[in-house]
């Protein structure tokens, strides 16, 4: 059986909460961030990566992610979007 994977979204950079960083075990200095996700990660072998939900033509499906870069603020993730025209922002 041929495994089925999501279609990559539209956009694959879009900012996001999540938590970083990002750790396999529960750790105190996991916190909510403001970052910079990459939906279409390269295929790296057996990585494991963290998983979240996106909305595609109506349909939530779960990505991996890479976290690109992480901002201090929402200020400066608005900024950084932007300059670099990322329209798929969340907070």
């Amino acid at each position: 059986a041929q495994e089925t994977k999501p279609v990559n979204p539209p956009n694959c950079q879009v900012i996001r909460v999540v938590p970083y960083p990002v750790t396999q075990r529960a750790d105190k200095n996991v916190k909510n961030r403001i970052a910079l996700l990459n939906l279409c990660p390269e295929n790296r072998g057996m990585v494991a990566r963290p998983m979240f939900s996106i909305n595609v033509d109506g349909k939530f499906q779960m990505f991996e992610y890479d976290v690109v870069r992480v901002f201090k603020n929402r200020k400066e993730a608005e900024k950084y979007a932007k300059k670099n025209d990322i329209k798929d922002i969340n907070f």
